[in-house]
């Protein structure tokens, strides 16, 4: 037989909305947020393989664009309003996530965002599984 508190605690995790506090101390003192789910995930996945014509996107830009539509459309301030607003895409002058991304954030932010991404997607640092994995043993 699973064990129930394992089973009670998955479930109740895949309804909890996931989000992760980042520092980003180039932008701001305040503390962003990243939210994003599996559902929205799916949506950028399919707008980042769209094409303009009949050929399909290659490899390489489809994982350039979902990489910076993961960044824009995952990114809340402290007050959990999205950063990338239709504000900020006119102020740059383009309405390209690619390049919004490549204008205003650092690589090293990048990094920071997706791994807090992964974890709000269930990809769990080791750390915390082996956290987790503890709390249940006792």
């Amino acid at each position: 037989m699973a064990n129930k508190s394992l089973i009670e605690k998955l479930l109740k995790r895949q309804e909890e909305e996931t989000k992760v506090e980042v520092e980003l101390k180039g932008l701001a003192d305040t503390p962003f947020y990243v939210k994003i789910n599996k559902e929205l995930y799916k949506e950028l996945e399919v707008e980042a393989g769209q094409s303009q014509g009949e050929k399909e996107v290659p490899e390489k830009v489809f994982l350039e664009r979902l990489n910076a539509l993961v960044i824009v459309r995952s990114l809340h301030d402290h007050n959990e309003e999205p950063v990338f607003t239709g504000e900020l895409y006119e102020a740059l002058g383009t309405w390209d996530a690619v390049e919004v991304v490549k204008k205003v954030v650092t690589l090293a932010e990048e990094q920071v965002i997706h791994i807090a991404a992964k974890e709000c997607l269930g990809f769990v640092r080791l750390d915390k599984v082996q956290k987790e994995n503890d709390e249940l043993k006792n």
